[in-house]
């Protein structure tokens, strides 16, 4: 038999899972009404471990009917939360009444910049144009004018070989030299580990 009253919270999804400090966000909750009797009014509850942060409306609810909710919120503190989504009603099945998904909030982002050029003009090299984009001195430090996250290490790609991979959330060439062997499969490992990749071709890059 079905259950009298049965509202389930399906599923919980965000666009991103990681996040700036202070960067606005919107998950999204699909609940669907598997009873097989109308639901006056449902409230769903909204918290990131133990704080709560607000409620939102679902309306009545048919038998069989399902509607989606959005919530916006804005990360906070570096590192994970969980967010959770709970429905306040009277259930017949009350375990499947809430949802989360883990957040995760970074006040940095550790970039690594390999280019053999000797100028930063970003008027005249791929890496000093990339660098003025990431809102960066042309030395790759913080523009004390520009708040920003990235968090750049400029080398040549002869440097490559030595340097540790697993620090840096991704990896950018802004003009793609020739790579030897060695280097491809340290990058293919880093990629595979989940790490981001940029290859730009550009004037030093062989077809």
């Amino acid at each position: 038999a079905v259950p009298a009253n049965n509202v389930t919270v399906d599923q919980l999804t965000a666009p991103r899972h990681l996040l700036g400090i202070g960067e606005p966000y919107v998950v999204e909750a699909e609940v669907r009404n598997y009873g097989n009797t109308a639901v006056p009014e449902a409230i769903l509850s909204w918290s990131l471990d133990q704080t709560e942060l607000g409620t939102s409306s679902l309306g009545s609810l048919t038998a069989g009917q399902s509607t989606k909710v959005r919530f916006r919120h804005a990360a906070g503190n570096p590192g994970t939360s969980r967010l959770t989504c709970r429905l306040d009603l009277a259930d017949d099945l009350p375990a499947d009444n809430s949802r989360s998904l883990l957040l995760t909030t970074i006040d940095h982002v550790p970039l690594l910049v390999v280019d053999d050029a000797v100028d930063n003009d970003p008027l005249t090299t791929d890496r000093g144009y990339l660098l003025s984009a990431l809102g960066l001195e042309r030395t790759g430090e913080k523009n004390p004018n520009r708040a920003g996250v990235f968090q750049v290490r400029l080398i040549t790609s002869t440097e490559l070989d030595t340097e540790i991979l697993s620090k840096f959330r991704a990896i950018v060439f802004p003009n793609t030299p020739t790579l030897n062997d060695v280097v491809i499969e340290k990058l293919t490992g880093f990629v595979r580990n989940g790490g981001g990749l940029w290859l730009a071709p550009g004037d030093r890059t062989t077809p």
